[in-house]
């Protein structure tokens, strides 16, 4: 009696381990990312994905399958505002990028396009201006609607080729996003960071060459937390915007390096004292580079 007990109480222990592991959702691929939200498509053949869900990687990798069907679609502002993702990686197979999938991903510097994505729609990359696309494509594809060079980076054949669009190879070091190009490198649209003190350095070194630092480009805008920031001497030219919304921004020091400042520079950073080695505004400097009423000091 005894072994026959045992025995029924081992057979009602696997049914239960079989009953919990059907319920229990499967995200198939290479170091895919999980808590992702899916949706069953009408004809019940694929997958969309349709939220972050409980997600909660910083680097999110979609899953080739979910439940033994292929993921074939980025739904509808499937990651809308999701401001905390660096990076992201879309398998082979998925077809398709909906209406604002991406849009707000302030943070979102790296998304990886495979070929097999024929059409994206509008304004799904809204407002990602830290975002460079790596497309498997060697050509902006006709159903691509909303891949806007002028605004976001684009490197097509990323397999083959390191070059973005517009001439620049992109890195992210400590946070930091730097575009390199002809020896030189530029601070183009950071991603949104949370970081109180940031250190410039003069030189970026890439694959043993070495990028002297030269721009700052519209670049640290709505940084809320950060309060000092220092900028070597190598760098001359600031953006419009550059420091704009960096709410809590207490110092910063501006070297004599510096022979253009853009309008607006340092607009909305009421609490900012503002350190230039210049003994008086040069010439070149935009005439609203700062607001009414922050302090100045020439001849630091």
């Amino acid at each position: 009696m005894k072994k026959l007990l045992i025995s029924i109480l081992i057979i009602l222990l696997s049914i239960v381990v079989f009953l919990v592991s059907c319920n229990k959702d499967n995200y198939e691929g290479e170091g895919a990312s999980q808590g992702l939200e899916f949706t069953l498509s009408e004809d019940q053949s694929y997958y969309i994905l349709s939220g972050v869900g409980t997600c909660t990687d910083l680097d999110i990798v979609i899953p080739e399958k979910y439940n033994g069907k292929p993921v074939k679609s980025i739904g509808y502002r499937a990651f809308y505002s999701c401001d905390r993702i660096k990076s992201l990686e879309i398998p082979s197979g998925v077809e398709s990028i909906g209406m604002g999938a991406f849009a707000e991903c302030i943070s979102l510097t790296s998304l990886t396009v495979p070929s097999s994505v024929t059409d994206i729609d509008y304004e799904a990359f809204l407002n990602d201006n830290s975002l460079t696309l790596y497309c498997e494509s060697q050509s902006i594809l006709e159903g691509w609607l909303d891949l806007d060079t002028s605004k976001i980076e684009v490197v097509l054949d990323y397999k083959n080729n390191e070059v973005a669009t517009d001439g620049y190879i992109y890195i992210v070091e400590n946070g930091i996003r730097y575009g390199l190009k002809d020896g030189n490198a530029i601070l183009k649209s950071e991603p949104v960071s949370d970081e109180t003190e940031i250190n410039l350095p003069s030189t970026i070194t890439y694959k043993g060459q070495e990028y002297i630092l030269t721009a700052i480009d519209g670049t640290f805008r709505w940084c809320k937390n950060l309060q000092f920031i220092n900028i070597p001497s190598t760098v001359t030219w600031i953006g419009g915007y550059a420091f704009a919304y960096c709410s809590e921004l207490i110092s910063i020091k501006i070297p004599e390096s510096v022979t253009y400042i853009g309008a607006s520079a340092f607009y909305k950073c009421p609490k900012v004292t503002i350190k230039c080695e210049a003994e008086s505004q040069p010439e070149e400097w935009d005439i609203h580079w700062r607001s009414a009423g922050i302090d100045i000091e020439w001849g630091q």
